[in-house]
């Protein structure tokens, strides 16, 4: 046992189960209370033989809380392999430690050397957060006794990503582009995106089954919540007329939707191909006076935020700095 003057106060350092039980460091602002918390575990130590044993260390390394990870919840999620992989990549690239090793430092190191590799910083977040949400999860079923050792890891701050979207001149020259495109699908998935705002995928996937009562329902979504969306007669006979009535109704068609792009000679913000669809639909939809509430259903975002960025676009959002700013009703002089 030992109770020492710190510069913070009196550090206790003792084992409440003898030599063979776990070693206990706290601090107190006095030495009084130092002492009053070693004889109230002690005590608590003789009540509760097992409780100060010392517990086997887990021998497992990164990699395979990954493993775990998967066999409770990556099982079950659509991304569930593939974010498997990138956790694995990632104990690789750490030296695979054992687990109750790892530090946020080794991460940070990690972080700075990708970084001047030309990694994006939003990709790099998205990593620390497989991490963090792998033992985080596994904590929360009791297979990980310990810290999350990255959790005090920040993300890198992200510049304002850019809101880009196609004007009316600017999706006719588009349509005329997809008109000329060998690939059959790739105009009715085009302009089920700027009918609907779904993503790219979604629309790929779509199955004569999900057009019923004037709506077309997403099914296969990012956050597995399922989305019904009005559409009209027209779009909804060409995207049934000639095709499969079991299965997916259209064929890949992204590398066409590119190619297509590039003709157009539209220049697009970067990260942005077919999500500047997504963004065109949402956008026109604030211009043209929608709900900003009947958007976030629409959209399917998790978060009333996610869709504030559009809010801007609203006909009456620049009125209102006229109308409701604290210089209305005041006379202003020269």
């Amino acid at each position: 046992m030992s109770i020492t003057k710190v510069a913070s106060g009196w550090k206790l350092d003792f084992r409440p189960a003898g030599l063979a039980g776990d070693r206990v460091r706290k601090t107190f602002r006095t030495r009084r209370e130092a002492e009053q918390f070693e004889h109230e575990q002690i005590a608590l130590a003789n009540r509760s033989p097992g409780m100060y044993e010392k517990q086997q260390l887990d021998p497992r390394k990164l990699s395979d809380l990954a493993d775990a990870w998967y066999k409770f919840f990556g099982c079950d999620i659509v991304s569930g392999k593939a974010r498997l992989n990138s956790l694995q990549r990632l104990a690789k690239e750490l030296g695979n430690p054992l687990a109750r090793m790892a530090t946020p430092k080794s991460f940070l190191e990690y972080r700075q050397k990708r970084l001047q590799a030309g990694v994006g910083a939003n990709h790099l977040n998205h990593e620390l957060t497989y991490l963090k949400t792998m033992f985080n999860k596994l904590i929360s079923v009791d297979d990980w006794r310990s810290d999350n050792p990255f959790a005090k890891v920040q993300p890198l701050k992200l510049p304002a990503s850019e809101m880009d979207f196609l004007s009316k001149e600017d999706i006719q020259r588009l349509l005329h582009q997809l008109d000329d495109s060998k690939n059959p699908d790739v105009k009715i998935i085009s302009m089920i995106c700027l009918a609907t705002g779904c993503r790219w995928g979604e629309a790929e996937s779509l199955e004569a089954k999900h057009f019923k009562n004037g709506r077309v329902a997403f099914i296969h979504t990012k956050n597995k919540e399922n989305r019904y969306v009005p559409i009209s007669d027209q779009l909804r006979k060409i995207a049934l007329t000639g095709r499969r009535k079991q299965g997916p109704l259209f064929i890949s068609s992204k590398a066409a939707f590119r190619s297509a792009v590039q003709r157009a000679k539209l220049e697009l913000p970067k990260g942005q191909l077919t999500h500047i669809l997504r963004h065109t639909f949402a956008s026109h939809f604030m211009i043209n006076g929608g709900n900003i509430l009947a958007l976030n259903k629409i959209l399917g975002h998790k978060t009333i935020q996610m869709t504030m960025v559009y809010t801007h676009l609203a006909p009456d959002h620049l009125e209102d700095a006229l109308d409701k700013n604290p210089l209305v009703g005041h006379k202003i002089n020269n």
